[in-house]
């Protein structure tokens, strides 16, 4: 599954998706990280993620091709997509 459908086949909560490392991104050429979320601010603080530098996708740009969900540590449904 990749994160355009975790986002149109999920009816939990208002899930959206993020990037959450646009500067390595840029400075050092990594893959995009993308992250589901309902809880942007909370998986922010968790993964120790400035939450100014989370930018909303819906990852196609982003050439994500599979998501692994996983529970935030809440016990929220959160998808990591790589």
């Amino acid at each position: 599954m990749d994160s355009s459908n975790v986002v149109n086949n999920n009816d939990n909560d208002d899930v959206t998706c993020y990037v959450t490392n646009d500067e390595e991104i840029v400075t050092e050429g990594e893959k995009p990280n993308v992250v589901c979320t309902s809880e942007p601010e909370e998986y922010a603080w968790f993964n120790g993620v400035d939450p100014k530098a989370m930018r909303k996708t819906d990852g196609t740009q982003e050439c994500t091709d599979s998501c692994i969900e996983v529970e935030s540590y809440m016990g929220k449904p959160e998808w990591e997509c790589k």
